[in-house]
């Protein structure tokens, strides 16, 4: 037991081919630091940019969540809002969360998607499309959204790998932290132990 919580802190990610792959290996270890989709200030009204590992992809894809955006002729008001940007060019639609899941429904223009929260705090998102996970499909089975001021410079955004290891430091920094506590109070137990002989 010992043996595999050290190992668990390990600062080092291994090599994997896919983002998919690197997504379901941080998983495992981030999720315990994860928000849930009832805690909406984490993902409202900020700027998230879709990564993609393919390299065909050579779209800048943005997405915003609003609690109510109505321009004139756009949407109803009070309604949850969604927009996706694509180089530019804006298509509405409607996001909303199923109660008593932590699961959110997005209708981009009458075409609806069910995702499954999979991780968020405050710079990443992490949606699992809700589907077969064993049918091959082309495109990833995550939507991979962070922050766009986090990995964007000018028209630049960070290359994928790079935000994966970002992603990762969130395990990194909160196992650290864990594992300083945990030595703190075992020295502390000890000292007292010492002063009690």
């Amino acid at each position: 037991m010992i043996q595999n919580w050290l190992h668990r802190l390990g600062t080092n990610i291994p090599e994997f081919d896919t983002m998919d792959e690197y997504i379901e290996f941080i998983l495992r270890l981030a999720r315990p630091y994860s928000e849930d989709l009832d805690e909406r200030e984490f993902f409202l009204e900020k700027r998230w940019i879709e990564i993609s590992d393919r390299d065909d992809d050579i779209n800048a894809v943005l997405h915003i969540f609003k609690p109510d955006f109505s321009p004139e002729g756009l949407g109803r008001s009070g309604d949850l809002t969604y927009m996706r940007v694509v180089n530019g060019n804006v298509s509405m639609g409607v996001w909303s969360t199923i109660k008593n899941s932590n699961s959110m429904l997005i209708d981009e223009g009458g075409r609806f998607e069910l995702f499954d929260m999979a991780f968020m705090n405050g710079d990443f998102i992490i949606l699992k499309k809700h589907r077969n996970q064993h049918t091959p499909i082309l495109d990833s089975k995550y939507l991979f959204l962070t922050r766009e001021r986090l990995v964007k410079s000018g028209d630049t955004v960070m290359p994928w790998l790079d935000i994966m290891e970002l992603w990762f430091n969130v395990y990194r920094l909160n196992a650290f932290y864990i594992g300083t506590v945990v030595v703190i109070i075992l020295v502390t137990v000890f000292i007292l132990l010492l002063s009690t002989i």
